[in-house]
């Protein structure tokens, strides 16, 4: 299951062959929410992807700004194209500069088309029939003549497909002559009618799907890929950008505000409009009296527990709790914040608070993102210290996961880097002097390379050792399953100190010294197969390092899918080790947690306990 862009041609991207960005891995309400990270050089392709991104979504491809400009290569069109995969389930999207709205170019196949397109093409029929038979008793009366071409034109139909795939004015057609029959029919003969529709087969129905066909094939396809997913498959694609840092002097406006301020957000948001706010200040001043004020202060306020109850849903904190109210004077508006019951000032409160508190602020109450839209940032959080950025991906990962939203964040910060979220990463590399290409899944980024860090370091250009920290062990492990599994049971089972990083192959020649770290020994977990513990066997004996394997824990613990209850391997579907499958577990693991058995947990935590006293 998994949502992407493929893009082709589109400037330096995509260029000798489509390019794939992997944005979810999950379509699941609840489960889908996602930060993507892109990574790579400066100026080599990261900005040009968010604007794939943004042109997909304003349907503005254009030959000006988005072709790939080499003078001695064909100038080609850009191509554009969502796509969800889902096993046998497929939804494309395609858009180009002469074809991009949302009537042209989509396409899907159904793994299992009775649950729509099937059972639809049997309702219309068997109604149809049973039309033909029940009416016959009437014989040739009036009412059945101004239908007998209808049924004519139905009854000479070869198959399913030419009825379920006629051209909206046949299904207007076909629609109102069976709303003219149920009328008709219903009106004269209600016995009659009921059994035309026997079997649960119901005129509102048949009519209701034909209304639906009338929008012509995007309809169709929209509809498909809602009655699966519960939401729509075209995103709304917004893009955020913080134009300066928040400060307690961005909270006080005077009463002739601007309405894409702070203050002039909320009041809005209330429904309150500046004409509004505008008379009441004008009553003051024509008055002289400070009750207009008053009355429009006590009436907000009245009003700002929606304020309230949004903010501490999206800003999640085990026990602080903040409040909001506005107070009108004669020569400003004051937006106050309070915590615990005392006033709260935004200098005093980390970096990463602030952004979000912008954020919300500057964009979620003014755009309220549904499940599946997708926001864009650039360059986000420039100017931040480390621990802000920390703050700033945490509260990116906690909304995105509440409102099923997709960050897509382009970047050269390392700190946005955590070896904690590696599936979050996407590699933006070169392939020639100027054309780039993108690597979605931490399995690819080695190029020949075993170590799952080496493009990575090489993207944000920073030394081996920007990852090292002294009080935590680093762990490299066998494989994105291996990596995600123990990442996602040492967050679940709150065991600190320990971060897994990925490798390929236990057969690799030399693989220790590849994988060496300046003044750091390395420290390895593998599977308790043959080749796993004869990897062990070669490492101990020749370096420095350690090597633990699952059977030093117990016997029968051979892969990393050993630790699960068979039945648990089912449920969360990762018998197949599937990436996808694998990322979606360990980035919703929480939500999973009364689902895991005991037996699970204890193993997950023997093993992480046994690393850790090392």
């Amino acid at each position: 299951m998994e949502r992407l862009l493929k893009i082709k041609n589109y400037r330096n991207i995509g260029v000798k062959g489509e390019e794939v960005l992997l944005l979810n891995t999950s379509l699941k309400l609840g489960e889908m929410g996602n930060v993507v990270t892109l990574i790579g050089e400066n100026n080599l392709g990261k900005s040009s992807i968010i604007a794939a991104l943004k042109k997909y979504g304003e349907n503005s491809l254009n030959k000006t700004d988005d072709i790939y400009d080499n003078e001695f290569e064909e100038k080609l069109d850009p191509e554009l194209t969502l796509m969800v995969r889902d096993g046998d389930n497929e939804f494309y999207h395609d858009k180009s500069i002469s074809v991009q709205d949302d009537v042209n170019g989509y396409s899907y196949k159904l793994a299992n088309p009775s649950s729509d397109y099937d059972q639809q093409s049997f309702e219309i029929l068997k109604l149809l029939e049973n039309i033909f038979s029940k009416l016959e008793v009437y014989g040739r009366n009036s009412y059945y003549n101004n239908i007998q071409n209808f049924l004519i034109y139905v009854k000479e139909l070869s198959d399913v497909d030419a009825l379920i795939k006629c051209n909206p004015s046949k299904c207007s057609e076909i629609k109102n002559t069976l709303s003219y029959i149920k009328d008709y029919v219903g009106g004269n003969n209600p016995d009659i009618a009921k059994k035309i529709e026997e079997n649960g087969i119901s005129f509102d129905n048949v009519i209701e799907y034909l209304r639906l066909k009338e929008q012509g094939f995007a309809g169709e396809f929209k509809r498909a890929f809602f009655n699966l997913y519960d939401f729509n498959f075209e995103p709304k694609i917004l893009q955020y950008k913080q134009k300066e840092r928040l400060s307690d002097s961005h909270l006080t406006v005077n009463w002739n505000y601007d309405v894409n301020s702070i203050v002039g957000v909320v009041l809005n948001y209330l429904g309150y409009s500046k004409e509004s706010i505008s008379r009441a200040y004008s009553l003051h001043q024509q008055s002289g009296s400070r009750t207009p004020l008053k009355n429009l202060e006590k009436q907000v306020n009245s009003k700002m527990s929606i304020i309230d109850e949004k903010f501490n849903s999206v800003f999640r904190t085990n026990s602080t709790s903040y409040s909001f109210n506005i107070i009108f004077e004669s020569d400003y508006i004051r937006l106050v914040v309070s915590c615990g019951g005392k006033e709260l000032l935004i200098k005093r409160n980390s970096e990463g608070f602030s952004w979000f508190f912008n954020f919300f602020f500057n964009f979620i109450l003014k755009y309220e993102p549904n499940p599946g839209d997708i926001v864009l940032m650039d360059d986000e959080g420039y100017g931040l210290m480390p621990q802000g950025i920390y703050e700033l991906h945490k509260y990116l990962q906690e909304y995105a996961k509440q409102k099923d939203v997709t960050f897509v964040i382009a970047t050269c910060n390392e700190h946005f880097v955590d070896l904690n979220y590696l599936e979050e990463i996407r590699i933006v590399d070169r392939i020639d002097e100027d054309k780039a290409r993108i690597t979605s899944k931490i399995t690819l980024f080695n190029d020949g390379d075993i170590d799952a860090l080496k493009q990575i370091k090489k993207a944000i250009m920073v030394n081996g050792n920007i990852f090292d920290e002294d009080d935590v062990q680093q762990v490299y492990v066998e494989g994105i399953t291996d990596y995600n599994y123990l990442t996602g049971f040492a967050k679940l089972l709150n065991i600190k100190g320990l971060v897994f990083i990925p490798f390929n192959g236990v057969k690799r020649e030399e693989i220790e010294l590849k994988l060496r770290r300046k003044n750091h020994t390395n420290i390895f977990l593998v599977d308790g197969d043959e080749e796993a513990l004869a990897f062990k066997e070669k490492v101990s004996n020749e370096t420095d390092s350690t090597v633990f394997s699952l059977a030093d824990v117990e016997a029968k613990f051979i892969t990393i899918e050993s630790l699960f209850k068979k039945s648990e391997l089912e449920r969360f579907g990762l018998e197949d080790k599937s990436y996808n499958n694998s990322c979606n577990f360990k980035q919703n693991i929480l939500k999973y947690a009364d689902d895991i058995s005991k037996e699970t947990k204890k193993n997950f935590k023997r093993v992480l306990e046994y690393i850790k006293e090392y």
